[in-house]
């Protein structure tokens, strides 16, 4: 279950990559950025505009969204179908698409080990995500060379996106923030 989620994840890396690179052509010409160029070294010694390479390094990066979220589902995946055998992946597929009907069930997934509560299991797994979501990240092309920077936000979006994302894993209802 987790290799699938980062290979889906992968793919999606993938696909941000490519619009990057193809699309952060025309930026020089669409957005430039004058005076965020002007206040930094490399632009203003190469005389280019960021937009069009000037800082001499991939400005890129992927900024993961949900991280805790997506910790507190495979957590809680992993404890209901897998170490507790109380469903299968596929009942809880159903269970986020008609809203965790199942209140037992979703109270399992609530109370399942999650990111932040200092267990060893949590901790384990928020590390080893961060790693390989780090590691994946290291062979995509970026527009103007270099490596995507990775990062977690969420602080300043959480209540639209949570308005806006289906129920999980982890036992959140939908439009739950």
């Amino acid at each position: 279950l987790y290799q699938i989620f980062l290979d889906n994840t992968l793919q999606v890396m993938r696909m941000k990559a490519r619009l990057l690179s193809e699309g952060g052509r025309c930026w020089k010409d669409i957005c430039p950025m004058p005076v965020t160029s002007a206040l930094m070294m490399y632009p203003l010694k190469n005389r280019r505009d960021i937009s069009d390479g000037g800082a001499g390094f991939a400005r890129e990066q992927f900024c993961f969204a949900g991280f805790p979220d997506v910790v507190d589902s495979l957590l809680a995946m992993k404890r209901m179908c897998f170490d507790e055998k109380i469903c299968t992946v596929e009942d809880v597929i159903e269970q986020c698409r008609n809203d965790w009907q199942d209140e037992s069930l979703r109270h399992m997934a609530v109370t399942s080990p999650a990111f932040g509560d200092d267990s060893e299991e949590s901790d384990a797994l928020a590390a080893r995500l961060n790693s390989d979501l780090y590691r994946i990240s290291r062979n995509l092309p970026t527009l103007f060379g270099g490596e995507f920077e990775i990062g977690h936000n969420m602080y300043t979006e959480i209540i639209w996106w949570g308005q806006k994302i289906g129920a999980t894993p982890n036992g959140r209802r939908a439009g739950s923030y």
